[in-house]
């Protein structure tokens, strides 16, 4: 096991979760690893671990269907060379826009 998994079951050891469904591992473009583990108590969470984070952002569903939709695009979202510059795009616009207003 490497670091990063070992990151991953430390976190979630100390979250209130129920029964582990499916774990998607990836890379984000900057390099850093990211997890999303869907779980199921009474209803589905998905929790994105990220690499140098001890914080599980938890988001819940009531279908599964609905949590595994929410799994892939977030995935596609966090290693996306598209969404890296479009957010690229976005702060540069933004300082622009500051720049011309200062």
């Amino acid at each position: 096991m490497d670091d990063f998994h070992a990151h991953v079951n430390y976190i979630m050891k100390y979250e209130m979760a129920g029964r582990v469904v499916s774990i998607a591992y990836g890379k984000q473009i900057c390099g850093k690893r990211f997890a999303l583990i869907k779980t199921k108590f009474l209803w589905y969470a998905v929790r994105l671990i990220k690499e140098d984070s001890y914080e599980a952002k938890r988001i819940g569903f009531f279908l599964e269907s609905s949590a595994d939709r929410y799994m892939q695009r977030k995935k596609n979202e966090l290693s996306s060379w598209k969404r890296a510059v479009q957010k690229l795009d976005q702060k540069v616009t933004t300082r622009f826009t500051n720049f011309l207003n200062s």
